[in-house]
């Protein structure tokens, strides 16, 4: 997913992890080396990945998910297959035919 930038830097200097001068410095290392700016505030320790991601899912507005903690049915892994999930780097960790519904990370 992505937030823009301005927005990006409005939310987390809103939650008092990181200082407009943090985000900017952070911004300029991302440039120069080629990263994400996401990934740099996260390398650099600026950030805790798992609060970056509770940030993303309120802003879009969609729960998340640890996917460290889910067990993932084998016949639900293999519903989707593994080179389209590695190339658009997704995983389906749920499915219910049922109900219609499949969870998708």
């Amino acid at each position: 997913m992505h937030l823009a930038e301005s927005k990006l830097k409005i939310l987390l200097q809103k939650s008092g992890l990181v200082t407009a001068d943090v985000f900017d410095s952070a911004k300029e290392e991302s440039m120069r080396s080629g990263q994400t700016l996401t990934n740099v505030l996260i390398g650099r320790g600026d950030i805790p990945e798992e609060y970056l991601t509770e940030l993303f899912g309120q802003n879009f507005g969609m729960k998340t998910v640890d996917l460290r903690k889910v067990v993932i049915p084998t016949e639900v892994l293999e519903m989707v297959p593994e080179t389209y999930a590695k190339s658009k780097g997704v995983v389906l960790f749920e499915h219910d035919a049922g109900k219609k519904l499949a969870k998708l990370a």
